[in-house]
């Protein structure tokens, strides 16, 4: 696997942000990448579940996520750090997805995530705990032992 560094951002008030460009991403890449960071950081609207946050955690990386949607099943305040929305807003269209259209969606403001951002930089020992509690959760209630019997429970009523 390679990754190629596509692009720098830089401001004089934060560190350097560096984005990479890649044509294929196998599946199971994605817990070698993920680890490349000190956190994972999601500016997601919204989403059904949000997996990302959650393989996150399974890898004992702090998680920074909006406070809104499926993953709030799972990033509990003791497990991550919140993005608070500012607002909520009724998008016409979203993403192209008929099932989207005229829902309710946060506004996140830059400001907002980036002193998510920085608390968590700031206290980095507190989220070092966080994503310590967070890896357990995860791997005591969502695992496939776990999760598995359930789904099967649920399909067969």
């Amino acid at each position: 696997m390679r990754i190629k560094r596509a692009g720098e951002w830089r401001s004089k008030r934060t560190a350097p942000i560096y984005t990479e460009k890649r044509a294929h991403c196998d599946f199971e890449d994605i817990p070698s990448i993920m680890k490349k960071g000190d956190i994972y950081v999601s500016t997601s609207l919204g989403e059904g579940f949000g997996i990302s946050g959650m393989n996150a955690m399974a890898l004992g990386i702090p998680v920074i996520t909006p406070r809104f949607g499926g993953c709030l099943e799972y990033a509990l305040p003791d497990l991550c750090t919140y993005i608070n929305p500012k607002s909520y807003k009724t998008y016409r269209v979203m993403d192209g997805i008929t099932q989207f259209n005229n829902c309710i969606w946060p506004v996140l403001s830059i400001g907002d995530t980036r002193d998510a951002m920085r608390s968590v930089y700031e206290n980095f020992k507190d989220a070092e705990k966080k994503a310590a509690a967070a890896y357990k959760y995860v791997h005591n209630n969502f695992t496939y032992d776990v999760i598995g019997p359930k789904f099967i429970e649920a399909v067969s009523l």
